[in-house]
Protein backbone atom coordinates (compact mmCIF):
# COMPACT_ATOMS: atom_id res chain seq x y z
CA UNK A 1 0.00 0.00 0.00
CA UNK A 2 1.37 3.41 -0.97
CA UNK A 3 0.94 6.52 1.14
CA UNK A 4 0.82 9.96 -0.43
CA UNK A 5 1.34 13.41 1.12
CA UNK A 6 -0.68 16.56 0.46
CA UNK A 7 1.38 17.35 -2.67
CA UNK A 8 0.49 13.97 -4.13
CA UNK A 9 4.08 12.75 -3.63
CA UNK A 10 4.76 9.27 -2.28
CA UNK A 11 5.63 9.00 1.41
CA UNK A 12 8.64 6.74 1.84
CA UNK A 13 8.95 4.95 5.20
CA UNK A 14 12.02 5.94 7.27
CA UNK A 15 13.59 2.44 7.25
CA UNK A 16 13.47 2.49 3.44
CA UNK A 17 15.13 5.91 3.34
CA UNK A 18 17.89 4.76 5.70
CA UNK A 19 18.51 1.57 3.71
CA UNK A 20 18.58 3.41 0.40
CA UNK A 21 20.83 6.15 1.79
CA UNK A 22 23.48 3.70 2.94
CA UNK A 23 23.33 1.83 -0.37
CA UNK A 24 23.61 5.13 -2.25
CA UNK A 25 26.69 6.13 -0.24
CA UNK A 26 28.36 2.83 -1.03
CA UNK A 27 27.53 3.22 -4.72
CA UNK A 28 28.81 6.81 -4.74
CA UNK A 29 32.13 6.16 -2.99
CA UNK A 30 32.73 2.55 -3.95
CA UNK A 31 31.69 2.50 -7.59
CA UNK A 32 30.55 5.61 -9.42
CA UNK A 33 32.73 8.53 -8.27
CA UNK A 34 35.82 7.06 -9.87
CA UNK A 35 34.06 5.92 -13.07
CA UNK A 36 32.52 9.19 -14.20
CA UNK A 37 34.33 12.25 -15.56
CA UNK A 38 33.40 14.41 -12.57
CA UNK A 39 31.46 13.97 -9.35
CA UNK A 40 30.00 16.76 -7.25
CA UNK A 41 28.36 15.84 -3.93
CA UNK A 42 25.96 18.41 -2.47
CA UNK A 43 24.52 18.82 1.02
CA UNK A 44 20.99 20.09 0.44
CA UNK A 45 19.65 20.23 4.00
CA UNK A 46 19.46 24.03 4.01
CA UNK A 47 18.04 26.65 1.71
CA UNK A 48 21.13 26.71 -0.50
CA UNK A 49 22.92 23.49 -1.51
CA UNK A 50 26.56 23.32 -0.37
CA UNK A 51 29.30 21.32 -2.07
CA UNK A 52 30.67 18.56 0.17
CA UNK A 53 33.28 17.35 -2.30
CA UNK A 54 34.21 17.27 -5.96
CA UNK A 55 36.08 14.41 -7.60
CA UNK A 56 37.73 13.77 -10.94
CA UNK A 57 39.09 10.24 -11.26
CA UNK A 58 40.93 9.48 -8.03
CA UNK A 59 41.49 13.17 -7.20
CA UNK A 60 38.94 14.23 -4.55
CA UNK A 61 38.74 17.78 -3.19
CA UNK A 62 36.82 17.98 0.08
CA UNK A 63 35.05 21.27 0.79
CA UNK A 64 33.21 20.20 3.98
CA UNK A 65 35.55 17.94 5.99
CA UNK A 66 33.15 17.38 8.91
CA UNK A 67 30.31 16.32 6.61
CA UNK A 68 32.65 14.15 4.56
CA UNK A 69 33.84 12.41 7.72
CA UNK A 70 30.23 11.67 8.68
CA UNK A 71 29.43 10.26 5.24
CA UNK A 72 32.46 7.99 5.33
CA UNK A 73 31.62 6.83 8.85
CA UNK A 74 28.01 5.99 7.86
CA UNK A 75 29.10 3.81 5.00
CA UNK A 76 31.22 1.60 7.24
CA UNK A 77 29.45 -1.50 8.60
Amino acid sequence: MSLWNYNNNPVVPVPDIERRFLRSLENLFGTYAILVDRTVCFLNSGETPEIVFTQQGENREVKQPAVMQLLQRWRQP
